[in-house]
């Protein structure tokens, strides 16, 4: 249910850092293991920006509490996922290595792993917070890489009750139980009112619904702009004006970007190209390894 702690080096080592051996500043790390969760503290001094990784032994899914500074996780697929100050996101990791970018300055983040089933109506078997089904959905279908929603401010109400997981102390180690549960239920359920209220705002829910609907369709060979006007309120103009200014690319080249990333990590794995294929959405290899190897710069049978 832990990371390893992350490993970091200069981004531009200076000579004389390398002359003494060091890698990287020193991390500050406070754990606390409950029955049913984990709590990981981590700080750093930053002077430079530093690239480094972290390790996922099984899959699971965490959130994360940026208190301090920015730091920006990626997938072997290069897809990235940048954090700043007074941020938190709910999202999930599949076992492996992950790239690490910690930025110049003071960085203290936080991470929350616990049972999913704490989240269950143990009555009627139903998910109490639906704004982080696809997380969820993502760790039961054993998805590969990160599948992260989108961040939301951190309040004062949750940082209040994230310091209470670091230092609360009971002698009876049911009620130590049923009462970090309950703090871990506050969190969800502040994190879920504030993801709700955003994937509502109008300006925002559209280009963050269509970019979920995206990712998750990518096997579809007719996923296109057209078809995202039969799922979305707007013209074409109007949903490409909206995505663009969201994510500073067209809705043609976010589909192609992540097609093509999610083929070469299918490849990596030495899944074969015709097993590929299907999976993102391409039906002929001739039209799949011309835009492969306009994309990536080699073709698909370069991949080791």
């Amino acid at each position: 249910m832990e990371e390893d702690l992350p490993q970091l080096k200069n981004k531009n080592p200076k000579k004389n850092d390398q002359a003494k051996g060091t890698n990287g500043p020193t991390v500050e790390h406070q754990s606390r293991v409950f029955q049913d969760a984990r709590c990981h503290r981590y700080r750093i001094h930053n002077d430079i920006e530093r690239n480094g990784s972290y390790r996922v032994k099984y899959p699971h899914f965490f959130m994360l509490f940026m208190l301090e500074g920015r730091i920006a996780m990626q997938t072997e697929a290069e897809e990235q996922y940048d954090i700043k100050a007074g941020e938190s996101l709910c999202t999930y990791h599949n076992q492996g290595d992950y790239k690490l970018r910690v930025y110049p300055g003071e960085v203290e983040a936080v991470t929350l792993v616990f049972q999913p089933q704490i989240l269950i109506h143990k009555e009627d078997n139903q998910l109490l917070f639906p704004s982080i089904y696809p997380v969820i959905e993502a760790m039961i279908k054993n998805l590969q890489g990160i599948k992260s929603l989108p961040a939301v401010r951190i309040r004062a109400r949750t940082r209040k009750t994230i310091e209470t997981l670091f230092h609360l102390n009971l002698d009876d180690k049911n009620k130590l139980n049923n009462k970090i549960n309950h703090l871990i239920l506050q969190l969800v359920s502040q994190h879920h009112e504030d993801l709700s209220n955003l994937l509502s705002s109008p300006a925002l829910s559209a280009p963050i619904l269509m970019k979920i609907y995206i990712d998750e369709n990518l096997h579809n060979p007719n996923l296109q702009v057209r078809q995202l006007t039969d799922q979305f309120i707007g013209s074409a103009r109007t949903l490409q004006r909206k995505f663009q200014e969201a994510y500073g690319s067209t809705i043609k080249s976010y589909i192609t970007a992540k097609r093509m990333e999610k083929a070469l990590q299918l490849l990596k794995e030495r899944v074969p190209v015709n097993e590929v294929l299907p999976q993102v959405g391409y039906i002929d290899q001739h039209s799949f390894s011309v835009q492969f190897k306009k994309y990536h710069g080699f073709s698909p049978s370069a991949v080791s």
